[in-house]
């Protein structure tokens, strides 16, 4: 729509300001390939503005580098990315996640660590909907449709898909965000049976890290006082004591004491991910739930804060719950993958098994999805939707076929209709 609106006078130069940022990867090579086709038809010019360097090779012939204000260096494409020149340049392209360099990793963690640190079995979240002229239910969101999978200790699970496909109301569920049905298992206590203040025990073993850093912290707060919340909602230490604890979670993740005392605002977008980290550590839980928690971050912040959440788990042994739309940051970061779409587990394996042997054919259009970050290796077309998009939403009554998982051998699942 936005696009339809910018090219309602036909002009001759279209400002494409990050476009595909919030976007997932299949959704961005439709649009991509949108402005492409706009392109050849009307011959708009385009500045893109984007801090994706896959999007850059993709659609680029030119490319300027800008940090701080300033243009640090400007040149083809195919130039930029074969023979960078400036140090900046180099950092950037250095820190871009690619397809097919994380495979090997680690071995299966599940060989490594016996015990499920977290089981989910059959979870289903619904949300009912109202219309018609008494305003009846009358239409159900089938947002999580009978998912099942368990993380061990020290492990990073990615749960990827789609937006809309049910990643985060998972994740929401899995903290205690959402009524559900089915049986959510943390350290051996099922959610279901448990009183309140039985289920805040519980939850302090599980902690999230927000998609937006701004907006999941208060703005009239103090960072300081942000990340001694959880620790003051548990009871835990005296205010000195909570001091102290804070100021080392803020040298832990790479920010100083002196910066307890600032407002959110005070901060970059990176700071902002750190203290939300920090924030999301101050219970020591076991398993950490990082919802998005690196889309919205320039490509070399992101790099640092993934370092980051690695070093975390290898000093704490947190397990991680990572859920993105970003292929190649998924392939560098987990363990395992289970791929989500319209609310139901399409297929699950470990990351090798995924990545090196995508079977469902969902599975192969994300990967497929991702772009290069090569001009060399630039992708002639990107297939659009001809249909409707799917939708979880239906009558009710009318509820969605389920999906049965098949092994296809050493616990890689693929969805059988």
């Amino acid at each position: 729509v936005m696009i339809a609106m910018a090219l309602a006078l036909k002009p001759d130069v279209l400002i494409a300001d990050e476009p595909t940022t919030a976007l997932d990867v299949t959704v961005q090579g439709e649009v991509l390939e949108l402005l492409r086709d706009l392109q050849r038809e009307h011959g708009t010019s385009i500045i893109l503005i984007t801090h994706d360097m896959g999007v850059v090779a993709e659609m680029a012939d030119r490319v300027v580098i800008m940090r701080h204000g300033r243009m640090v260096e400007e040149g083809m494409a195919a130039d930029i990315f074969a023979r960078p020149q400036a140090d900046y340049t180099r950092e950037l392209l250095a820190a871009v996640p690619r397809i097919g360099t994380g495979v090997g990793r680690r071995k299966s963690v599940e060989a490594e660590m016996p015990g499920s640190l977290a089981v989910v079995n059959d979870l289903h979240v619904h949300f009912d909907l109202r219309g018609g002229f008494f305003g009846q239910v009358n239409r159900r969101v089938h947002a999580v449709e009978g998912v099942s999978f368990s993380i061990t200790p020290h492990e990073t699970l990615a749960l990827v898909g789609e937006s809309g496909c049910g990643k985060s109301t998972t994740a929401k569920a899995l903290a205690g965000l959402v009524p559900y049905r089915g049986d959510i298992v943390i350290g051996g206590r099922n959610l279901a049976g448990l009183g309140r203040d039985q289920r805040k025990a519980v939850r302090r073993d599980v902690q999230m890290i927000f998609q937006d850093p701004y907006a999941s912290l208060d703005p009239r707060m103090r960072v300081g006082d942000l990340v001694a919340e959880p620790l003051l909602i548990h009871g835990i230490a005296s205010k000195e004591e909570r001091s102290q604890l804070v100021a080392a979670l803020f040298e832990r993740v790479g920010l100083s004491a002196d910066q307890m005392e600032l407002y959110p605002h005070e901060f970059s977008g990176g700071q902002r991910q750190r203290i939300c980290i920090a924030r999301a550590l101050a219970l020591k839980p076991k398993l950490i739930i990082a919802d998005e928690s690196v889309s919205a971050l320039d490509v070399s912040v992101q790099a640092r804060v993934l370092d980051l959440l690695k070093e975390l788990q290898r000093e704490f042994g947190i397990a991680y719950l990572f859920i993105s739309h970003d292929m190649a940051v998924v392939e560098n970061i987990s363990d395992r993958v289970a791929v989500m779409y319209l609310g139901q587990i399409v297929e699950m394996g470990t990351r090798d098994q995924v990545f090196s042997n995508p079977r469902h054919p969902y599975t192969k259009r994300l990967i497929e999805a991702v772009p290069v970050p090569d001009p060399a290796k630039r992708r002639p077309r990107f297939a659009r939707l001809d249909q409707e998009i799917p939708s979880p939403t239906r009558k009710i009554g009318e509820d969605p076929p389920k999906l049965a998982l098949k092994d296809l051998g050493n616990g890689h699942l693929v969805a059988v209709s």
